[in-house]
């Protein structure tokens, strides 16, 4: 967690730029897998949908990026969105899913 020897030696403003770094790689790989599971099957059925979402979700996790970089009060502004989306998008597809699944060929 960027806490070795070297980065001890760099300094407390080094240390902790690393250590915001990892935390928000942490953070991302945490989440990536659920969103990448459920864009691919909520786009199987509703592409454009699923495409704006992600959008979404990619410009908001892009500003969380960045204003965690510079400080941690700076990413609470993207916090909302991401939560949302990570709440939302499981949901959505849990819905999706079985609409299309149930439909009845008429």
């Amino acid at each position: 967690m960027g806490q070795g020897r070297y980065t001890m030696r760099a300094g407390y403003r080094a240390w902790m730029e690393i250590f915001r770094g990892q935390r928000v790689h942490q953070n991302w790989v945490e989440n990536v897998n659920q969103l990448i599971v459920c864009q691919l099957i909520a786009g199987l059925w509703m592409p454009i949908t699923v495409a704006v979402w992600t959008g979404i979700y990619t410009i908001s996790r892009i500003g969380y990026c960045y204003g965690y970089s510079k400080s941690v009060k700076a990413r609470l502004t993207f916090i909302p969105i991401l939560l949302l989306t990570q709440m939302l998008f499981p949901l959505f597809t849990c819905i999706v899913t079985a609409i299309f699944y149930f439909k009845v060929p008429e």
